[in-house]
């Protein structure tokens, strides 16, 4: 069975590579990945870009975790917005590091942390951006839509009833509530052919 190294090694012997043999980026990537083959060590687990955007969406997951907007001032909501906006950039099919950003958000508790702002009484215009981009990774990818569970489900429930009441108790209703009202039902349709679903 062949090894397997740390995403730290690599990384560290990429820095190694740059720093001490004054290589570019590129080559000190493939380099890099040269030596550890001809050592028979699989990569299959490590990041080969050479981290490239990597503490970007790190620094975007903390913010989704790390900000409660039921207390956050304005200039938190926009960095909240952005974040939100940055992991459905950078998790989107399209991105050359789709797959890779994927596995960092599960590796770090991102999807859970976009989940957590699944709440009604959240501001509408994060719980709207949060489900677009569920709603959206979801579409896109069966690894995306199954690591909804466990949990994702009940926090869609509750939020989908606490709108249809509000909604249904309102002559006018609200558009914005109208909007997330749709992007939630939108979601639990895409999530309802996860494979942990399809068993229940």
């Amino acid at each position: 069975m062949a090894r397997r190294i740390s995403q730290q090694t690599f990384d560290d012997v990429v820095k190694e590579n740059i720093e001490e043999f004054e290589m570019e980026k590129d080559e000190a990537v493939k380099e890099a990945i040269a030596q550890f083959r001809k050592q028979g060590i699989d990569l299959s687990n490590i990041d080969l870009t050479g981290g490239e955007g990597r503490q970007q969406l790190l620094d975007a997951i903390a913010t989704v975790q790390n900000t409660s907007i039921r207390t956050a001032e304005a200039a938190q909501l926009g960095a909240l917005l952005s974040a939100v906006q940055e992991i459905g950039a950078v998790c989107d099919k399209s991105h050359a590091c789709s797959r890779r950003n994927l596995l960092i958000m599960e590796e770090e508790g991102g999807f859970n942390a976009l989940q957590w702002h699944l709440d009604p009484n959240e501001h509408t215009t994060v719980v709207a951006q949060v489900l677009k981009v569920l709603a959206e990774l979801s579409f896109q990818q069966d690894y995306t839509r199954d690591l909804f569970e466990p949990g994702g489900s009940l926090k869609l429930v509750t939020l989908l009833s606490s709108l249809a009441s509000a909604t249904g108790e309102s002559d006018t209703p609200n558009d914005d509530k109208l909007v997330v009202l749709a992007d939630a039902l939108a979601l639990a349709k895409v999530v309802s052919r996860s494979e942990n679903n399809k068993s229940k």
